[in-house]
C-alpha cells in the first residue's frame, strides 16, 4: 500500500542542510497497522508527510496506493490526498467554527458531494464514532477524546486506503487513549484501511500489528506483533 524505496530527504537550516531521512526502505502492506517510532528528530514526521503525498523526497522512489506518485507534483496529488488518504493529527485540526458533523462532512463539501448525501455519510460515522449524540456541538464543547473521534470519522469518510495519524493519542489521558485505540483497530480490522502512525506511545505500539523505530532518519529495528511495546525501551 505504501512503498518506500532508498529515501533521501533534508531542508535547509541556515546556511546547512538538516538530513531528516537517510536511504531509507520500506514497505507496508494492505490492512496493516503500523507505528514509527523513535525520539524527536528521527524522521517519523517526515515519512508520514512524503507517504501522505503533502512532501517530497529529495532521491529515491514512493509508492502510494498502488501509484508511483514521486514524480507526480504536489498540486497533481491533490485528489488523492483528499479521496485516498485520511489524517488524524495531534491536535485534533478541526474547523473551530463548525460543529462535529459539519467537520466530518468538510471532505465531501469539497469535493462536490451534494449536501443530503454528505450529510447522511457524516451522520452515520459519527454514529460509527460514538458521537451521534454530539453531532451539534462545536470543537470547544467537546472532550479531547471526542474531538480525536471526531477526526478519525472524518479522515474516514471517503473512504480512504491510508490513514496517516501523527501522535493521535499525545494529547490524551490512558483510558481515552485505549478507547481511541479500540476504535482504530476496530475501524483497521473491518474496513482493511492501513494505518500509519507516528508516536512515542508504548500503548499505540502495543496495537501494532509492526513497530518501525527510526533513529537519525534510519530505521534500527522493527518489532513484530505483542513485542512492540516492550521492545520500545531498548530502542
Amino acid at each position: 500500500m505504501i512503498r518506500f524505496e532508498q529515501i533521501q530527504k533534508s531542508y535547509a537550516l541556515g546556511k546547512t542542510r538538516l538530513t531528516a531521512i537517510c536511504d531509507l526502505s520500506l514497505e507496508i502492506g494492505e490492512g496493516e497497522f503500523v507505528a514509527l517510532a523513535g525520539p524527536s528528530g528521527s524522521g517519523k514526521t517526515t515519512l508520514l508527510n512524503l507517504g501522505g503525498c503533502i512532501d517530497k523526497p529529495d532521491a529515491g522512489r514512493v509508492w502510494v496506493d498502488g501509484e508511483d506518485v514521486t514524480d507526480v507534483p504536489l498540486s497533481g496529488l491533490a485528489r488523492k490526498r483528499r479521496s485516498r488518504i485520511g489524517f488524524v493529527f495531534q491536535n485534533f485540526s478541526l474547523i473551530p467554527v463548525l460543529t462535529a458533523l459539519e467537520n466530518v462532512e468538510y471532505p465531501l463539501m469539497i469535493s462536490g458531494m451534494p449536501k443530503r448525501e454528505r450529510r447522511q455519510f457524516a451522520a452515520e460515522w459519527l454514529d460509527r464514532v460514538g458521537l451521534a449524540p454530539h453531532s451539534g456541538r462545536k470543537p470547544d464543547q467537546l472532550s479531547g477524546g471526542q474531538r480525536q473521534r471526531v477526526a478519525i470519522a472524518r479522515a474516514m469518510i471517503s473512504a480512504p486506503a491510508v490513514v496517516i495519524a501523527d501522535e493521535p493519542t499525545a494529547n490524551l489521558d490512558s483510558v481515552t487513549t485505549e478507547n481511541i485505540l479500540d476504535l482504530m483497530e476496530e475501524i483497521n480490522r473491518e474496513t482493511q484501511t492501513t494505518f500509519l502512525v507516528a508516536t512515542h506511545d508504548p500503548l499505540v505500539m502495543g496495537r501494532a500489528a509492526r513497530t518501525v523505530h527510526m533513529r537519525d532518519g534510519r530505521i534500527v529495528h522493527v518489532a513484530q506483533g505483542a513485542s512492540c511495546a516492550r521492545e520500545a525501551m531498548a530502542c
